[in-house]
């Protein structure tokens, strides 16, 4: 077995732990904002919508978070171990997994909506999409990263 999956080390487990810490507060602060919008008093139409455009922000956010190989939540890492082992595309691996999630939810005594299926059904083919543009997105920032570095040396050397 890879222990990589299970015996993470260096800023794999720092990028975890920032994950751990920092979500909860988002969440907390998404939830003000959406209850200060009031989304249940606009149509159907623009709710859905907003689920799709949420979906897909989701997605860009953890292609990104995939691509800098600092960690995941727990529950995040199951998708890529599941897709690395069986050889799946991530996009049936994430979309079986929430599906599952969301029955076990249920049996847990959750609510089930419609936008919470909607959800599980989107992400995952929306995270597919979006992993090789959130690859592109950090080596792009690495590379300028390391431009500057190499500028700033070769300034140094001028002096």
């Amino acid at each position: 077995m890879d222990k990589s999956y299970t015996r993470p080390q260096g800023d794999f487990v720092l990028g975890m732990v920032i994950i751990q810490i920092g979500v909860g507060p988002i969440i907390d602060f998404s939830l003000k904002i959406l209850n200060y919008i009031q989304i249940s008093s606009y149509n159907i139409l623009i709710r859905s919508l907003m689920l799709v455009l949420v979906s897909f922000i989701i997605a860009i956010g953890f292609s990104i978070l995939s691509a800098t190989n600092l960690g995941f939540a727990p529950n995040d890492s199951v998708y890529f171990i599941i897709s690395d082992k069986t050889k799946y595309q991530h996009r049936w691996v994430r979309m079986v997994t929430d599906i599952c999630y969301l029955i076990i939810g249920l049996l847990l005594g959750g609510v089930v909506g419609i936008g919470t299926i909607i959800s599980a059904l989107l992400t995952g083919p929306f995270v597919q999409l979006c992993l090789p543009y959130g690859k592109k997105f950090v080596d792009m920032i690495i590379e300028n990263k390391n431009i500057n570095k190499f500028a700033e040396i070769n300034n140094d050397l001028d002096i």
